[in-house]
């Protein structure tokens, strides 16, 4: 009968950012065929697993990760790993080490379990599977932190067949999440007011005002980032706030106005995208500024060996026609957002040229938020209340379409 130890919280103290994620316990199926362990930690992190011969180890290593354990008395007696050895290296990076009896296949994933946080299983299985069965491991006596617990408890049981990757190959590496990249452009500003209220106020204020809300909203969420092109009341020509998207490494563009309409009761808010006219006006702009435009959706444009126009053509087109898809799902999920917290002007993602939107291979969106020549609107577009709750409508569109 095989038996399960597990370590829990101990006693060591570490200071762990809010982003960080913290290593609490490990549960350990012992056995002289194959041990498993379960590793669980307050949030997923990044890292790698690998197997080495000579001697036979497999190391595993956390990313990012405080030790918020104690792993002093761990006993693998009888089980076909010798010892274990814990390192914390720089920076935030604990190692452990497990010390095997002979090679072994090797295998790690995330698994799903009842409890809270998130549990990666390592699977460490003979590559000559033919031993006989350990006796079971004893807990130490009076610890605090092993004890024995039934194998109900244990998330999932390990398949009897051995892993049929080689013993000497990685086989698993959890990494790095990737950051998503918004840049947010606030409209106008500086010498350029923009749309100005029947009772004063003006769109390059009220826009700032809910770009820095949305960039905060941004900032607050894992893995991702905001760029604002302006941050102050100070004038950034169309061409200078393309060339930050660029700069910032944009995986998206969001621009933010504020209408206004000869009408006065026209109200609600307006989601655009590149027409297809802006989008062909472009197109013969990167084919014709070679200097300017030597990168194209992570394609070094200058590193080809064919740098005929024809080539250059084709690869713009593939972007345009990409990013206009995407750019499309991008105001749908944000048009969305924005009609549960107040009435749309237009209840379909609309298209025109505007000059902001012109990079072919970043998916950019324009919103306006609402109508400033409608004496109400304007109101509610000047309460920072009210622009808080248009920037978290922005926020929860553009989460979920890069959840999408």
């Amino acid at each position: 009968m095989v038996r399960y130890i597990i370590l829990i919280l101990g006693l060591i103290i570490s200071v762990a950012s809010s982003a960080s994620s913290s290593l609490t316990s490990m549960l350990i199926e012992p056995n002289s065929k194959h041990t498993n362990i379960t590793f669980s930690l307050t949030k997923k992190t990044f890292g790698k697993v690998k197997y080495s011969p000579n001697p036979h180890r497999v190391i595993i290593e956390f990313k990012d990760t405080y030790q918020h354990m104690d792993t002093q008395l761990v006993n693998f007696a009888g089980s076909n790993v010798k010892s274990m050895q814990m390192q914390s290296l720089k920076p935030h990076t604990l190692q452990f080490t497990f010390y095997m009896r002979e090679a072994v296949h090797i295998k790690a994933r995330f698994v799903n379990s009842n409890l809270s946080g998130a549990h990666l299983r390592l699977e460490m299985v003979n590559v000559n599977n033919n031993q006989s069965k350990t006796p079971a491991i004893k807990s130490v006596p009076n610890s605090p932190v092993i004890e024995t617990v039934p194998a109900s408890k244990v998330v999932e049981k390990i398949a009897e067949k051995p892993l049929t990757r080689a013993a000497n190959e990685p086989v698993f590496e959890f990494k790095k999440p990737t950051i998503t990249t918004v840049v947010i452009d606030a409209g106008h500003g500086g010498r350029d007011p923009g749309a100005k209220g029947v009772n004063g106020v003006k769109e390059k204020t009220v826009v700032l005002a809910i770009a820095k809300k949305l960039a905060q909203e941004i900032n607050q969420q894992p893995h991702m980032r905001a760029v604002l092109t302006r941050q102050g009341d100070y004038f950034v020509p169309l061409y200078g706030r393309l060339k930050l998207t660029r700069k910032g490494d944009a995986d998206l563009f969001v621009a933010i106005h504020a209408d206004a309409h000869f009408n006065s009761s026209a109200k609600g808010a307006s989601v655009y995208i590149l027409s297809t006219r802006g989008a062909s006006t472009v197109a013969a702009k990167w084919l014709a500024q070679r200097e300017n435009h030597e990168e194209l959706d992570d394609i070094n444009l200058t590193s080809l060996k064919d740098q005929s126009s024809m080539l250059r053509s084709v690869l713009i087109d593939l972007a345009q026609t990409k990013t206009a898809e995407d750019s499309m799902q991008l105001g749908n999920k944000v048009l969305d957002a924005l009609e549960d917290i107040s009435p749309v002007h237009y209840r379909h993602v609309e298209s025109a040229p505007f000059l902001v939107l012109k990079s072919p291979d970043i998916p950019s969106i324009l919103v306006e938020t609402g109508f400033l020549s409608n004496p109400q609107e304007e109101q509610r577009l000047a309460n920072p209340a009210y622009q808080a709750k248009i920037a978290k409508a922005l926020r929860v569109g553009i989460m979920a379409y890069v959840r999408s």
